[in-house]
């Protein structure tokens, strides 16, 4: 357990400015579990307001006391996290090789993988090389896969470092054998958590997510647009996942309603060219409504945002009252 709460509000506050308070509570924070996800959303707040130099004093910090506790492979993970941000290579690059060489030297991949990133001392552009590196500790077998230019989506059946080659099935049953190095070119490697993965691995499973929570896939289509996404970019998003026509509309009632009563999201425009946010803080779905009518760029947009309240029953009576009550004053 953290010593403190305030450990587990580094982004927010970054996002404050307060970087004394920043020092104290990521110094207890490293001090308690040191776990990634708080200094990597810190690290991604900073790299929001251009200030990511700020946080590599903590940063290189946190590192270290990662490497000490026998726990090197995170500390590469949050030095290259940093370093892709906008973290400077002079500064961290030297401590990423080092401790690289700590987590993966005894593996069967590790040279292997270092030559085809390029990921070494006195590398022309040690970012692009550690993005590759580490897009090649992800392939392995089962992982999913996603090429933008015409296969698709599809799963790594077989990784044989011996020949340097991977086999991958798509989902239009076609099977195909890639040298690695195309693989780390033309691939992107999804992360376990994206719900793109479910269209290879779970269909069933996608499909109850979209009728039993829209708002996940919606936060989904949101943060892979860096926080904030207009309705063509949400259809995008959604076409990845299969996911257009009578199905994206009927996805897209549930998720704005849901969305209209949520104190994390904030919709605003007019109803066929919404824009969506994802609010860096909490933020009362009555005043959030009040706003965005009274924002509306005339009564009829008003109008239409307010209608779409008293659809269904998922938007409180108190929030569909507030909204009536802003109509009014238009």
């Amino acid at each position: 357990m953290e010593p403190t709460s305030l450990a587990m509000n580094l982004a927010q506050l970054v996002r404050e400015g307060l970087w004394d308070e920043l020092e104290t509570a990521w110094t207890e924070h490293v001090l308690g579990t040191a776990s990634l996800p708080p200094a990597l959303e810190a690290v991604a707040a900073a790299a929001q307001k251009k200030e990511v130099q700020r946080c590599l004093p903590f940063v290189r910090e946190h590192a270290e006391a990662l490497v000490a506790a026998s726990r090197p492979a995170d500390a590469v993970e949050l030095l290259g996290a940093t370093m892709l941000l906008g973290g400077s290579p002079g500064e961290l690059g030297k401590m990423l090789l080092e401790h690289a060489s700590t987590a993966f030297s005894e593996e069967p991949y590790f040279e292997l993988y270092r030559e085809l990133s390029g990921l070494r001392e006195g590398a022309p552009d040690l970012r692009t090389a550690w993005r590759k590196f580490r897009k090649a500790l992800a392939l392995c077998e089962g992982r999913v896969v996603y090429h933008a230019a015409g296969w698709g989506l599809g799963r790594i059946e077989t990784l044989d470092l011996a020949t340097r080659e991977t086999t991958v099935r798509f989902t239009s049953g076609k099977s195909d054998r890639f040298p690695l190095q195309s693989a780390l070119d033309i691939f992107e490697v999804l992360e376990v958590g994206d719900l793109r993965c479910l269209v290879v691995n779970d269909p069933k499973g996608l499909e109850k997510l979209l009728k039993e929570e829209p708002l996940e896939v919606l936060r989904w289509v949101v943060v892979r647009n860096d926080g904030r996404v207009n309705q063509a970019g949400i259809k995008l998003a959604m076409g990845t996942l299969g996911i257009d026509g009578s199905r994206f509309t009927q996805w897209w009632k549930r998720a704005q309603k849901s969305a209209e009563g949520s104190e994390w999201f904030e919709i605003s425009g007019p109803p066929n060219k919404s824009v969506v946010r994802l609010l860096a803080r909490a933020e009362d779905p009555v005043a959030s409504i009040r706003r965005q009518v009274l924002r509306s760029r005339d009564l009829g947009e008003a109008l239409t945002r307010v209608r779409t309240l008293f659809q269904g029953t998922t938007v409180s009576e108190e929030v569909r009252t507030t909204a009536l009550d802003a109509l009014d004053e238009l």
